[in-house]
């Protein structure tokens, strides 16, 4: 949860519990992101920096991030394919998912890693490097994909969307039925919406 949002049955807690792990850490932290921004390298707690903060005795790795990288235009977006082993930096989007899949599977070589792309929000918009989250969502896929990392694609697969659009292609707030409940300020899922969410990554997680 992020923006101050207090969510007490997060779907980390609940997937836990129900996948009857002994132990679980949330490394989560509200409004980080993947990737670095060169001129801000201590700022947001970049994911691709905090992999040596991860439990050396975890079984299981789970990855959720990408859509806050995609609301603040925090680095440039990069490219899926020339982004790859010793070319790849950590200050474009892509070049650190690479990173952060290598230092995973570096640290981790015989354990469960898997990956969530961001959920739905005004996912038609583009950011000032005219990409969608759905984008973000997409380059996830395919670099993951690289280092043979399962993704559960949350963005197309987990049935929450908080617009509907119109015929014009807009995205007017409130249209959704799923607004209210589930996600109501169109971006932070409700405990109601943690718990749907929670449900579909447990079939995920549990078919590793």
């Amino acid at each position: 949860p992020g923006a101050g949002t207090q969510i007490t049955n997060n779907w980390v807690k609940l997937v836990s519990e129900r996948l009857l792990l002994g132990t679980s850490h949330n490394y989560g932290v509200s409004g980080s992101v993947i990737a670095v921004k060169e001129s801000e390298p201590a700022t947001r707690n970049p994911m691709v920096d905090r992999v040596d903060s991860v439990d050396a005795n975890s079984d299981l790795i789970v990855v959720a991030g990408g859509t806050n990288d995609w609301e603040h235009d925090w680095t440039p977006f990069g490219d899926t394919e020339t982004e790859v082993g010793t070319t790849a930096t950590k200050y474009t989007f892509c070049g650190a998912l690479d990173i952060l899949c290598r230092e995973l599977i570096t640290r981790f070589p015989t354990k469960k890693i898997a990956f969530l792309t961001p959920i739905k929000r005004d996912y038609n918009s583009a950011n000032s490097f005219g990409k969608t989250l759905g984008e973000y969502a997409d380059a996830i896929k395919v670099v993951c994909g690289r280092y043979g990392i399962p993704v559960f694609d949350m963005f197309n697969e987990v049935c929450i969307n908080p617009y509907f659009t119109n015929a014009n292609g807009a995205a007017p707030r409130n249209q959704s039925p799923q607004y209210s409940l589930l996600i109501p300020d169109g971006t932070h899922p409700s405990e109601d919406g943690h718990a749907f969410m929670a449900s579909r990554i447990f079939g995920f997680l549990n078919s590793l």
